[in-house]
C-alpha cells in the first residue's frame, strides 16, 4: 500500500474517479460528488461520527492491498494493540507537515 497526499479534496475525487487510486478518505458528501459526477458508486468502509483531526489508517504490518480501519484515540491505539495493527497514516502528522511547507513557502524570498 502506498499513501499518497493531494492538495485538495477535489483532487483526491478527480484521482480516485479515474482509476489513480483505489481507496480514499472522503466525506460521505464527497462520496455523493463521485457517485454522480462519475457514475460509480464507491463502497462505504467506515463511517466515523466526528474528526477531532487526530484520524489514523491502521493496517496489518503486511500491508495487505485492503485491510485497514480508520479511528482515532484512544480507540486507535487499543485497537493496534489488540490487534498487531500498525499505524500507516495520520491525519496529525500530515497536517504537521502541511504547516511547514507552508511556513518554508512563506519564508522563503520570492
Amino acid at each position: 500500500m502506498e499513501v499518497l497526499e493531494f492538495a485538495t479534496p477535489a483532487d483526491v475525487r478527480a484521482a480516485f474517479e479515474v482509476g489513480q487510486i483505489d481507496v480514499m478518505c472522503g466525506t460521505l458528501v464527497e462520496v455523493l460528488m463521485i457517485r454522480d459526477a462519475a457514475g460509480i458508486t464507491p463502497k462505504i468502509v467506515l463511517v466515523t461520527d466526528y474528526s477531532a483531526g487526530a484520524d489514523v489508517v491502521l493496517a496489518r504490518p503486511e500491508l495487505p492491498l485492503i485491510d485497514a480501519v480508520t479511528s482515532y484515540p484512544p480507540y486507535s491505539l487499543a485497537l493496534a494493540k489488540e490487534h498487531g495493527l500498525v499505524q500507516v497514516f495520520s491525519s496529525r502528522r500530515a497536517m504537521r507537515r502541511w504547516r511547514r511547507a507552508r511556513r518554508a513557502a512563506a519564508s522563503s524570498p520570492a
